[in-house]
């Protein structure tokens, strides 16, 4: 028998999101340049039983590092001038 899903709130699916993002940082640290977040949940229109759709972009070896902090609207980028190797 397959596991049947539990319906979660749009706030409760939201900070799911953002402990997605916080462990691909703790991951992947300064290759991270970027997490995004799109779909219902990014634009406040999902059900109890939507998914969680994110994206993350690693740098390049040589990029300029972009520091990112997560929030619950994942809009905090700030770009440093430092590099990655």
């Amino acid at each position: 028998m397959y596991p049947v899903p539990e319906p979660m709130e749009h706030q409760q699916r939201m900070q799911l999101a953002e402990a997605i993002a916080l462990r691909l940082m703790v991951r992947y640290g300064a290759s991270v340049k970027a997490i995004g977040l799109y779909g219902s949940l990014a634009r406040n229109e999902d059900g109890p039983y939507s998914d969680i759709e994110m994206f993350c972009v690693l740098r390049e070896p040589g990029e300029t590092r972009i520091t990112v902090r997560a929030s619950t609207s994942f809009s905090a980028v700030q770009q440093d001038d430092h590099r990655y190797h």
